[in-house]
């Protein structure tokens, strides 16, 4: 089991939603490190941390990471935050793709451990990767998300927008995924 000490004191487990198909986590073994697979075994479709966390299947984000000119068939989504950023598995590291700025981060190597109590457990990586100081700042004016919906900044951040004076609204997942890899022509930056 992977200790989640770190990573669920910032991100309290909020709630279940739902679970994964036991198939396709099955199709993840050998493509994605053991203790991820055991990881989304364990906490099925659960949400953290006052929706800020959901945890994902690979498959259902193949489509969109190619749209951002990503390998999507060979990078294994296993977590978004509430702005639509993802964390995923990619020849033997783990990214973050931030939808709001178009930049695609390295996390480090495939210590599952490393990722989750220190790269996902501390403010400061998580309001730079995933938004998490728009989402806290936020949050109290907003209604809980939906499975496929996320937050976004208006007017996004490719527009002169920021992300302190820019207004945040609830949007469909998908749609606004792809509209962002769009707005940046459908390239990330390092």
């Amino acid at each position: 089991m992977i200790p989640l000490s770190e990573f669920l004191e910032m991100n309290p487990f909020k709630k279940r939603v739902g679970s994964f198909d036991e198939q396709e986590l099955s199709g993840l073994e050998g493509k994605i490190p053991a203790e991820l697979l055991e990881f989304l075994r364990q906490e099925q479709r659960s949400v953290y941390g006052d929706d800020f966390f959901r945890t994902e299947l690979p498959a259902d984000f193949h489509d969109i990471l190619n749209q951002w000119g990503l390998d999507g068939k060979n990078a294994y989504v296993f977590l978004r935050s509430s702005f639509g950023c993802l964390a995923y598995f990619y020849n033997n590291d783990f990214y973050v793709l931030n939808p709001q700025e178009g930049i695609n981060t390295i996390l480090g190597d495939n210590s599952v451990d490393l990722l989750f109590n220190l790269s996902l457990a501390y403010s400061g990586n998580l309001e730079e990767g995933f938004f998490y100081d728009v989402h806290s700042r936020h949050k109290a004016n907003l209604p809980d998300l939906q499975p496929d919906e996320m937050y976004t900044l208006v007017p996004p951040v490719t527009a002169y927008g920021d992300r302190e004076t820019s207004k945040v609204e609830l949007v469909n997942m998908k749609t606004e995924l792809l509209r962002l890899a769009r707005s940046f022509g459908k390239k990330t930056t390092d």
